[in-house]
């Protein structure tokens, strides 16, 4: 037989019909077949012994306010004793905190796209038809650095001079990706070339601008794996980003509806 426990306001409007009834003893436990006996003439609410809120009406009316009862259900959904209790992650806060994952996984994506893929790709496809221009080196140098998660960078330098139409320009562009990567031997092979060429005095090939000459690069090669390196990046994180907002957005409007009255 189910046994129930009893809320307080409720025994003691019935207590005085049930005679075998403790009425002020929020605990005290009936069996169905005591409830089946005592038919009290007002509505009442119990718990079942499996910690879910039932309720049963005696005479068609119910004392108790329904907005009460979805607070107790509330209550009751992340309670992790409870045989409907979510799990953790399922909550309306859980939902925003992964919204807002996604929306910088999304934010990241469109990053390496705009400020590292799409110059790259643009500034290569520009310089194919820059005319190359034999230059001197002034200096050459390997440049490392620090990234935020304890790795190094390395970026090559270079300062050249050279002449277009009786006119001298200086230029300091060494190759597409000014903004340096982890291939440390590439630059090292570049800045090893380009000292060599500096000790004899002989000239190195730079690429010029027609229509600007005061714009050149020393080297305009692309470099194919780092590229695709960045867009596999922007791929993954663009979509897991897209697909983590998705399931939240669906997840807190599925929270809502089920607040709703």
């Amino acid at each position: 037989m189910p046994s129930f426990r009893f809320h307080i306001p409720t025994v003691a409007a019935w207590h005085m019909q049930a005679g075998d009834i403790t009425a002020y003893f929020p605990e005290t436990v009936l069996t169905h077949a005591t409830l089946q006996r005592v038919r009290p003439p007002c509505c009442f609410h119990y718990l079942r012994a499996s910690d879910r809120i039932a309720q049963r009406c005696c005479q068609g009316q119910c004392v108790v306010g329904k907005s009460s009862t979805r607070k107790r259900q509330r209550r009751r959904d992340i309670l992790p004793g409870s045989d409907n209790a979510r799990p953790v992650g399922s909550g309306m806060w859980w939902q925003v905190a992964l919204a807002v994952a996604a929306l910088m996984l999304l934010a990241t994506s469109l990053g390496l796209l705009l400020f590292s893929v799409g110059p790259t790709v643009v500034d290569w496809s520009r310089m194919r038809h820059w005319q190359a221009v034999p230059a001197q080196v002034e200096s050459a140098r390997l440049h490392q650095g620090g990234t935020a998660r304890g790795g190094s960078y390395y970026q090559a330098l270079v300062r050249h001079r050279y002449v277009v139409n009786g006119t001298p320009y200086i230029g300091q562009r060494a190759v597409i990706d000014t903004a340096g990567d982890g291939g440390r031997r590439y630059h090292e092979q570049l800045v090893a070339q380009w000292q060599a060429a500096q000790r004899a005095g002989a000239p190195i090939q730079v690429w010029v601008n027609r229509d600007k000459p005061a714009e050149s690069v020393a080297d305009r090669s692309l470099r194919v794996g780092s590229l695709l390196w960045d867009l596999v990046k922007v791929v993954f994180t663009g979509t897991g980003g897209l697909l983590l907002l998705r399931l939240s957005v669906s997840t807190i409007r599925r929270e809502r509806m089920r607040r709703k009255p």
